[in-house]
Order: structure tokens, then sequence, then C-alpha cells
């Protein structure tokens, strides 16, 4: 149950959640040998299927908010022989390849671009299609880049990062949109 509510995610993740559920339940069991003294038999019948419904709901309450807390990553790449770092939404919308080499394409603001000195002959334009319209993006290769998955630093090659507008950015909590193969 545990691992279709929460996905597997490694042992420790798995071994952590277990524990919490098995707190879980002898919490609401003390609740109800508690309530067993106070109360008269009738409303004790009752409480069984309410604690059996809390439990449910604390499960599903904390799979939504794993699901929330996944949706943001850690990342670190190298590029124009700059080390960044940054917060990554992990959009498994995002299909973005290059054309030319089949690179997977993640998106930061083009007021990177200026940030970085990069060699004129590595910047290249790729087509590109949202709900909006279609357009060209600038893109350039990534010599080094790790993505934080599960409290680890993954190794991830053969990836681009492309210059979108930065309006995708403003008032977010994250500076780039990640490629739906690192989510």
């Amino acid at each position: 149950m545990l691992a279709i509510a929460y996905g597997y995610g490694g042992c420790k993740a798995f071994v952590r959640r277990y524990l919490c559920c098995v707190m879980m339940n002898l919490l609401l069991g003390g609740v109800l040998q508690f309530f067993k003294q106070m109360l008269p038999a009738r409303a004790y019948d009752l409480l069984l299927p309410i604690s059996g419904v809390v439990l449910m709901l604390f499960v599903v309450a904390e799979g939504i908010r794993q699901t929330r807390k996944q949706s943001y990553r850690e990342v670190a790449f190298l590029v124009a022989d700059q080390v960044e770092h940054m917060v990554a939404l992990a959009d498994t919308g995002n299909g973005l390849r290059d054309p030319l080499t089949g690179r997977a394409v993640c998106v930061v603001s083009d007021q990177w671009k200026d940030r970085w000195v990069t060699p004129q002959q590595t910047l290249r334009c790729i087509p590109y299609e949202t709900v909006a319209g279609k357009d060209f993006m600038e893109v350039i290769p990534v010599e080094k880049f790790l993505v934080k998955q599960q409290g680890q630093m993954q190794w991830q090659k053969d990836m681009m990062i492309g210059f979108g507008k930065a309006s995708l950015f403003q008032g977010k909590k994250y500076q780039m949109i990640l490629h739906k193969d690192y989510c």
C-alpha cells in the first residue's frame, strides 16, 4: 500500500514511510483505547471505522505532500567555465530536444545568456512550439549536469540549455525548467 501511495523511492524512504505508518497506527490505537474507557459501547463501535478513515486521510495527505515536494529539484551544471546552482521545476510536459543531436533541452531565462560568455560557435537556434505559438530558441551545450534526486546528486549527460523568455520565470521559485527525462 505504501509503495503504491508514494512510489518506491529506495529502501531508506520506504522504511521511513513504513515507520511513520506504524507510529500513526499506534497513536490511533492509543486514542481508541482512551475513548473505550470514556464512551459507551455504542459510540465505541463507530470509532474504529473513523480511525481507519483518519489513517487513510493521513496516508493520502502525506502522498500529496511528497508529490508537491518532489516537483522541484536542485541542479548544478558547468557551462562556459562557470558552475551554476539552480532550483529547477520538474516539468513532465517539457519534451524539447535539439533536432540535430537529439539532446534534451532544459530551459532557463534569457537573462542568463548575458552572464555566460559562450563561444558563438556553440550557440545555435532550434525550433520549438508552445500553446502560444511557434518560435526559435537559442541553445548551448552543457559540459556537466547534476540533478539532485532522492537526496543524491545524479550525473546526467547529453543535455543542452535553452534560453526562454524571462516572463516564464518571474515571481517563481525556480530558475530552470527540466526536461521530462530528468523528472
